[in-house]
């Protein structure tokens, strides 16, 4: 009892210290451009919407009404204000994590996969950003919990819930659709093994907004606009893009360590299928999602041209991962494993804490002095200024500084300014 106690005391001083951290960085850290676009586009103008205002995969649509909403209540935009939906979004993520404590046998292996998940600053950093990522991760997270409670407890409250989760988490985030369609699949057919045939009603009901989401992604499809991700090379665009925000290496050991661990994961899921003859373990649903997700991601690639999915569009990847290898240690009983995997996710975390850029956008990160350095005027002109505008623009304006940007200065060829404000990494050719 007094071992619970503690831990009990240290989860809720972790999950503070956690929420403290991204609330300061949601009040500091200025936004990056997708944040001002999606705040210019869909909250200020609110219409988060399908098929309304602007029509884009940049408009993460419970992200948008929230953020629209917030700004209304407050009468603000401020930085805070504007995320304030994915700030809320954490502590749903937190306790969702730490809600699957239950369902290990060793807790060893539980807080390997709590350390990865919640010191892991490529993921938890999307808590301070107005993108529906954050929103998308809880809800997921949730949705996974009450999914195995359901298929524990076999209790109404828990399925209704599951549905719920996962609406809102597709959302959040449009890249969910493929696994909110199989979870209600996966749900009817325990329904029929169960013979719960009057629960079948739940996951058919959910079909309604799911197929609206569905209409719309192919909408989006025809308008060029899912073009994030390449259509080649899974290994770079998608694990290289993960492995490199998370642990910054792009290594092909790691590659091959990636492909040997799911394998073992996969092979597990299916050692576990056969003795427990149940498509329904609930230690086995991350695991089994981890494997639809890869042949879905290659099905949507040959078949509808889809592009292969890259960084933040596959942080799904990172749970299903993580929560198929830790139940997979736990079942074999070699969670000594996830030492090592704590203690690497924290120093990471200690080493990458900062209250200055994010992770992925390091780039987008500009200092005010880049434009109070810009004289008002030189021999009485005022000088012509190009970057990469809604960035410095929305800068400018609330430093109350001249709204000098008037050109996109991306290319090597945009040089007819007196200043361009850029960096090396999209500019290599200034100095």
């Amino acid at each position: 009892m007094a071992d619970a106690k503690w831990e009990r005391i240290i989860a809720w001083a972790l999950f503070l210290s956690l929420w403290i951290y991204i609330i300061l960085r949601a009040i500091f850290v200025f936004f990056i451009h997708d944040e001002i676009v999606t705040m210019w586009s869909f909250m200020i103008d609110w219409n988060p919407i399908p098929y309304y205002g602007y029509q884009d995969a940049n408009n993460h649509f419970l992200n948008s009404f929230l953020g629209g909403l917030f700004i209304r209540i407050f009468h603000s935009d401020a930085l805070l204000v504007v995320r304030l939906a994915n700030v809320l979004a954490f502590p749903i993520y937190f306790w969702a994590v730490y809600s699957l404590r239950k369902y290990f046998q060793h807790k060893a292996a539980f807080y390997g996969l709590f350390s990865v998940l919640l010191f892991a600053p490529f993921l938890i950093e999307y808590f301070g950003l107005a993108r529906g990522y954050g929103l998308s991760l809880a809800f997921l997270l949730l949705a996974f919990g009450q999914m195995m409670n359901y298929f524990s407890e076999v209790k109404a409250k828990s399925l209704v819930f599951s549905l719920l989760c996962w609406l809102l988490a597709i959302y959040s985030n449009l890249t969910l659709l493929p696994f909110a369609l199989l979870v209600v699949g996966y749900l009817i057919i325990f329904q029929v093994v169960r013979k719960k045939y009057k629960w079948i009603v739940f996951p058919v009901l959910a079909l309604g907004p799911l197929m609206y989401m569905l209409k719309y992604s192919f909408h989006l499809k025809e308008l060029g606009k899912l073009y994030y991700g390449e259509s080649s090379n899974f290994i770079e665009t998608t694990i290289h893009s993960l492995t490199y925000y998370l642990w910054h290496t792009e290594s092909y050991y790691l590659d091959g360590l990636i492909v040997l661990l799911f394998l073992f994961i996969a092979v597990t899921a299916v050692v576990k299928m056969v003795r427990s003859k149940s498509l329904f373990d609930p230690t086995n649903i991350f695991a089994l999602f981890l494997v639809a997700a890869v042949v879905s991601i290659f099905a949507q690639n040959w078949i509808l041209e889809v592009n292969f999915p890259a960084d933040r569009t596959g942080l799904y990847l990172v749970i299903f991962f993580f929560g198929g290898l830790f139940f997979t240690l736990d079942y074999w009983k070699v969670s000594w494993a996830s030492y090592p995997v704590m203690l690497v996710s924290v120093v990471f975390f200690l080493g990458n804490s900062n209250l200055t850029h994010s992770i992925f956008w390091e780039y987008e990160h500009f200092d005010k002095e880049l434009l109070t350095k810009i004289p008002d005027e030189v021999m009485g002109i005022p000088p012509s200024t190009s970057g990469r505008w809604t960035m410095e623009h929305e800068l400018s304006r609330r430093m109350g500084l001249p709204m000098r940007i008037f050109q996109n200065a991306d290319l090597e060829s945009d040089t007819l300014s007196d200043y361009i404000l850029s960096n090396l990494e999209r500019r290599p050719g200034l100095s």
